[in-house]
């Protein structure tokens, strides 16, 4: 990212999913990904597709414990050139922290 601020807050929120769900990769927050139709249905759709950007980490937490091979590609983020974003930072933080802390409640109680 060009934006140092957004980097570094990326990366911390990064190793921070990594330590509290267990997910072996460096970017849990977005990017572009392919998968198998087939393998896609062994998923329980319930359990991932909700909710707004957060997803894509129950997504990749769960097609991993599949066993999924992950391959992750960089990806650079540029300023914005126009316009302003629709996404607010810190709801969009606080959301994605409390479904964190939900998943491991759910982990603990052995519903997940």
């Amino acid at each position: 990212m060009s934006n140092l601020s957004r980097y570094y807050l990326s990366y911390l929120y990064n190793i921070f999913l990594r330590l509290t769900l267990g997910t072996r990769l460096d970017d849990n927050l977005s990017g572009l990904f392919a998968v198998k139709r087939e393998r896609m249905f062994e998923l329980d759709f319930n359990k991932i597709f909700w909710g707004y950007g957060d997803y894509f980490f129950r997504l990749l937490l769960l097609s991993q414990r599949a066993g999924f091979l992950h391959i992750e590609v960089p990806v650079f983020y540029g300023n914005r050139l126009g316009g302003e974003s629709k996404t607010r930072f810190l709801q969009i933080f606080a959301k994605y922290t409390r479904e964190v802390f939900y998943i491991l409640l759910l982990k603990v109680l052995g519903r997940w």
